[in-house]
This record gives structure tokens, sequence and C-alpha cells, in this order.
């Protein structure tokens, strides 16, 4: 891979994805030789399942020199593979494709009341959970205007992962 140059000319050599709050995960992306370390704090129950993700992303985004660090605190699938890309992206590297989570089936629901929305930000995925709690009829995904500017791609590809098929949303 080429040396990525950051807007001031010098080399990237490691970037970050994402922050270590509760049911999040931080993604460190820096060269190396394909590795995966994950420190995670449901490691007993997920710790594998979290290694083969990260394994997979590397094969799917072809990134074979770029080490993945996460450091997860209970993130889902969608959240993990979406800092993971987040990371690799910045780090300069151009996928082979997107890293999209495996397909979840829903059974259709019939709306019992109407008008109902929930506005939720793009960049916060443990608000996600929330649409699902409260199933509203409508759900606005912002990843524009309430987002800073250097967590726009992170917001981006979070809301893709949650809205495409594979990511989980209801057909």
């Amino acid at each position: 891979m080429e040396a990525h140059l950051d807007s001031s000319g010098l080399a990237v050599t490691r970037t970050v994805a994402g922050s270590s709050q509760p049911d999040g995960c931080q993604v460190e992306a820096p060269r190396g030789a394909g590795r995966v370390r994950v420190a995670s704090s449901v490691a007993t129950i997920y710790g594998r399942h979290v290694r083969d993700l990260a394994e997979q992303a590397i094969r799917t985004l072809g990134c074979a020199d770029v080490d993945i660090e996460i450091r997860d605190q209970g993130a889902l699938p969608y959240v993990l593979m979406a800092r993971i890309e987040t990371a690799v992206l910045r780090f300069g590297w151009r996928p082979l494709a997107p890293l999209l989570p495996p397909a979840v089936r829903h059974s259709p629901r019939w709306p019992d009341r109407t008008g109902t929305r929930a506005y939720v930000l793009g960049s916060q995925p443990r608000l996600f959970v929330n649409v699902g709690l409260h199933r509203p009829d409508t759900v606005i995904l912002d990843w524009e205007d309430s987002i800073s500017s250097a967590e726009k791609d992170a917001a981006r590809i979070l809301v893709r992962n949650a809205v495409t098929p594979e990511g989980g949303a209801r057909t």
C-alpha cells in the first residue's frame, strides 16, 4: 500500500474510528501485516466472534498490510464492521467491497398506530436500539446536519450498515 498523506503532508501511520463508550467500540488501524488484536469487556462470550469479524474484514476489504486493534465494549456486529471500515478508509485504503454484516430477517410488522417518528444521530449507534424498542412508524437517521465534520464518514457507514438488509433493517 502506498503511504497516505494527511493535510499537512505527513504520512498516516495509524487511524482511529469510534469511541470506548458503553455498547461501542474503538478501532485502530496501524500499518502492519494483517494481524487482529481484540480487547473486549465481553470477551468470554463474544471475543471469538469479534476476532472472526475483524479477520473477515481484512479479507473483504483487501487490506493485508493494515493491523486491526479493537477495544470493544459490547458493540453490535454492524457497529464493529462500520468502525473497522471507517478506520481502514481513514488510513487511505480503498476497499475491494463494502463491509456489510450478515443478513438478518425480521417478520413483517403492520403499523398499529400512525404518525410516530424517531430522529436518531447516525454517529450514536447506542441510540439505534431505541428504534427497535419503540418501533416508530418513521425513522430518520441523521448523518449530516448534527454530526461533526470529522465523524460524517463514520456516521454514513454506520447508517448504511444499519439500514441495508444485510445489516438488519426490516424488509
